[in-house]
């Protein structure tokens, strides 16, 4: 009946992430602020816990599939860890390698690693989100485009097939609950888009033994290949010494 259950103003700054735990138990609530407000809902949204390791403002959350654990992501482009409930700052490695996500909506990462371009700062990829049913990995970024990344995507210039349609920056992306669409929204262009996803091999609901050159989708302009478009040196200065830049000159003279 959209009555108020309980009114909570714990912070000043505006909330930019809010998730509840895959068991229902908890509510984590990511503020401009900083810290990672931790509420009880059982208790009222009593508020049990804290993480305030971020020294910028959050900007991503995601819970581990037990409800025990919570990764996020801040302004500065850290990732941090911590145990729930009581926000306790996790930094044992083999620790967290053991932890399963029950999303995925970071965008910082080694697991995705590779949806950043050439030239880019944090800021410029604003929303992901991962569908491990078929290890696919959608984007939205300050240039009004949408991706689909392999997932996990964990090397540097890793192919995707972009898909354009936004006349702004893309704001926010989500999967549907069967994984069958997406969902973006535009900034300035104040649009709700949404996409069917249509996996590899498959048109019109028929499976096709061989699929077409350049993908299923005519929307696409780039390769679906997870292979890196960077090859694997140390630096850009190696990289740099690599590229030849010899040219063939003619010499046309006239009698």
């Amino acid at each position: 009946d959209m009555t108020e259950v309980v009114h909570i103003k714990d912070r000043k700054e505006v909330i930019h992430e809010m998730k509840f735990s895959p068991d229902g138990s908890y509510l984590a609530v990511g503020s401009n602020d900083g810290p990672v407000d931790i509420y009880a809902v059982a208790q009222r949204y009593k508020k049990i816990g804290e993480c305030n390791k971020s020294s910028s403002f959050i900007t991503h959350i995601d819970w581990s599939v037990d409800s025990k654990f919570l990764q996020t992501n801040d302004g500065a482009g850290e990732r941090l860890f911590y145990k729930m409930p009581s926000g306790k700052h996790l930094t044992n490695k083999d620790e967290i390698k053991g932890i399963h996500w029950a999303s995925w909506t970071c965008v910082i990462g080694s697991e995705v690693n590779g949806i950043w371009p050439k030239y880019t700062n944090v800021t410029d990829v604003n929303s992901v989100d991962g569908n491990y049913n078929s290890s696919v990995l959608v984007t939205g970024d300050d240039f009004g485009l949408v991706k689909l990344f392999r997932f996990p995507c964990l090397r540097k210039g890793a192919k995707f097939r972009k898909y354009i349609g936004h006349s702004a920056h893309v704001t926010n992306v989500r999967w549907s609950h069967d994984f069958q669409w997406v969902l973006s929204t535009g900034g300035a262009d104040h649009s709700v888009f949404q996409w069917q996803f249509i996996p590899e091999g498959i048109t019109n609901g028929i499976l096709e033994t061989a699929p077409q050159e350049g993908g299923i989708d005519s929307y696409s302009e780039e390769s679906d290949s997870d292979l890196s478009d960077v090859p694997e040196l140390d630096s850009d200065i190696e990289q740099e010494a690599q590229i030849n830049y010899d040219r063939q000159c003619l010499a046309v003279i006239g009698l």
